[in-house]
């Protein structure tokens, strides 16, 4: 009795077939996953190695963090000068802030970052740099690379220590 219930093939139908493709994105993956299944109760560092690995890391600290601040700290001092709770018209409100004692202060609660304009996770992946493909040969665009948990998890770990490194200047401990 066999273990298998496999199908029997005749030797046209066998030599017919081709192998099934698999895209670069998908092959990446699933090594990705094999390595930290393999590593046993050495997952976590492997994780981290894939994170640190990922080439999402540099893009999220240089080419989205310091753009996506900016546009957030303007959006909130907007938010700030030209809100207030009564809804008036922006130049009155710009006014009150400046002439009223403390009025400035108690608009924190008007501050909405939400409506900022900031560079997408996708926009800034497709400047990853190209990878070798050691299976087909050739280069795979940022864009055709695909997206793992460690690069999600890469993207938002670089954009942390990129904030919490400006927190540490020497100048901020004075």
């Amino acid at each position: 009795m066999s273990l298998f219930n496999l199908p029997k093939f005749e030797k046209e139908e066998l030599q017919s077939m081709e192998p099934a493709e698999i895209d670069f994105a998908e092959r990446r993956e699933k090594s990705i996953e094999r390595a930290e299944e393999d590593a046993g109760a050495l997952k976590p560092l492997v994780q981290f190695y894939n994170v640190g690995t990922s080439p999402d890391m540099n893009l999220g600290a240089g080419l989205g963090g310091v753009v996506n601040g900016v546009s957030k700290l303007t959006n909130s001092l907007g938010d700030v000068l030209f809100k207030n709770k009564r809804g008036s018209n922006p130049f009155v409100s710009l006014m009150e802030g400046l002439l009223v004692e403390g009025e400035l202060g108690r608009r924190g609660d008007q501050v909405d970052t939400s409506d900022a304009w900031l560079i997408s996770d996708e926009a800034r992946r497709s400047f990853r740099s190209p990878m070798i493909d050691g299976k087909k040969g050739g280069f795979v665009s940022g864009e055709d690379q695909g997206v793992t948990p460690a690069d999600e998890f890469g993207l938002m770990m670089s954009i942390t220590l990129v904030q919490n490194t400006k927190k540490m200047t020497p100048s901020s401990r004075i």
